[in-house]
């Protein structure tokens, strides 16, 4: 991993045509609302290892992900509606 901390609201913004993000083993508390807006590929997630123990709502909202690893994690909240309209998982 890299020790991300913390990614910053649009930090995808430009990166559209992304099919896999591999955020494993970094220092990721948690997932913040409309924390992935702008990766209208993404299909593949991997968060393994972070150290995330909350996803909050409208986390996913809107993605055709087929595939999110949250293994190796902490998870003790997952809001109402983090995964509203995830279509496929």
């Amino acid at each position: 991993g890299n020790m991300i901390e913390n990614i910053e609201k649009d930090a995808f913004k430009n990166l559209s045509m992304l099919f896999t993000i591999d955020l494993s083993s970094n220092k990721l508390k948690e997932i913040k609302p409309f924390f992935f807006q702008g990766l209208n590929s993404l299909k593949n997630l991997i968060l393994r290892g972070n150290g995330i123990n909350k996803i909050s709502g409208y986390s996913f909202y809107k993605k055709n992900v087929i595939s999110i690893d949250l293994s190796e994690n902490f998870l003790i909240t997952v809001e109402k509606a983090a995964y509203i309209n995830l279509e496929l998982i």
